[in-house]
């Protein structure tokens, strides 16, 4: 497994994590002996559910910047191959006399 994936796994635990202890937070602070105040729940909720969704993503950016690194050197790895090909099949047909 990967730095880049270790890394992106754990801030998306993390934006998870703030959702629901964010989530259940708002429900405890709302629940009232008067009967449950949807203002309080609401404000306990927007900030956890908005900074967990910017870290899960932060995470999928995390993930797409990765893969296309790796795209990115598997392309130039075939190319580099490819290029090797052609100027051994060049300093072979160089060497042949014609007849």
């Amino acid at each position: 497994m990967s730095t880049h994936h270790n890394m992106s796994f754990f801030i998306r635990f993390i934006g998870i994590m703030i959702i629901l202890i964010g989530g259940i937070t708002g429900f405890m602070a709302a629940s009232t002996q008067y009967g449950f105040m949807w203002e309080v729940a609401l404000m306990w909720w927007f900030y956890p559910v908005l900074g967990g969704m910017l870290l899960i993503g932060i995470s999928e950016v995390i993930v797409v910047l990765h893969k296309t690194k790796n795209s990115q050197e598997e392309f130039l790895i075939a190319i580099n191959s490819k290029l090797k090909e052609n100027e051994q099949t060049g300093h072979q047909e160089s060497h042949q006399t014609p007849q």
